[in-house]
C-alpha cells in the first residue's frame, strides 16, 4: 500500500503545477519546523508542506493519513500564523490532503485564524485553567480517549458514575 501512496501523491503533485515553497530561512517547505509564542505560551510546530502555486500564492497543506476527515481547520490557521510570527509571510490558503486517496480537501482562506484570534483563544484556555475547568471538545482525538464512555459530551453511556459537578467541585471538597 505504501508504494502505491507514493506513485498516487507522485502523479498528483505533478498534475498540480504546484511546487514547494523555498521559505525565507533557505529551507524548503517540507516538514517545516518552528517554536513560536503566542499569549506568552511556546507552540512547537511541524507544516507537513507549504506548496506555492503558479500565481504566486502559499498553500498550506496537513497529510491526513487516517480514513475520517479532519474536523475544522484552525490547524491549518495556527501553521499559517506562526509562518508569518518567523518569516514576515503569511500563507493566504490551507487544505488536508486525504492520502488515502490522494484527494485534496478544498482550498480555506485562512485569513480570519490571525495572531490576534490565538491570543484570545490561549488566554482564554488559560483563564479556564486558573478556574480549574475543562470543558469538553469533542473531536476526532475522542476516538482514542480512554474517558469517552464517562464523557457526557462525548455520548458516552457511563457518565453518571463520574458526575461532572463531582470532577468541577473537587477543590472545594478538598
Amino acid at each position: 500500500n505504501g508504494l502505491k501512496h507514493v506513485q498516487d501523491y507522485v502523479r498528483w503533485f505533478q498534475s498540480t503545477g504546484w511546487g514547494i515553497a523555498l521559505m525565507p530561512d533557505g529551507k524548503p517547505g517540507i516538514e517545516w519546523e518552528s517554536v513560536v509564542t503566542i499569549a506568552g505560551k511556546e507552540i512547537k510546530l511541524i507544516v507537513d508542506a507549504i506548496y506555492i502555486r503558479p500565481d504566486g500564492e502559499l498553500v498550506i497543506c496537513d497529510y491526513k493519513t487516517g480514513a475520517h476527515d479532519p474536523k475544522g481547520v484552525m490547524q491549518l490557521g495556527l501553521y499559517a500564523t506562526a509562518i508569518e510570527i518567523v518569516t514576515g509571510i503569511r500563507p493566504r490558503y490551507g487544505t488536508y490532503l486525504m492520502t488515502r486517496k490522494t484527494i485534496l480537501t478544498d482550498l480555506v482562506d485562512l485569513g480570519q485564524w490571525d495572531k490576534s484570534f490565538f491570543e484570545y483563544q490561549i488566554e482564554a484556555l488559560k483563564s479556564y485553567q486558573k478556574a480549574d475547568l475543562w470543558p469538553a471538545s469533542v473531536g476526532n482525538e475522542c476516538q482514542i480517549c480512554s474517558f469517552t464512555e464517562y464523557c457526557q459530551a462525548f455520548g458516552g453511556t457511563k457518565y453518571k458514575e463520574v458526575p461532572l459537578m463531582q470532577i468541577t467541585n473537587r477543590k472545594e471538597t478538598e
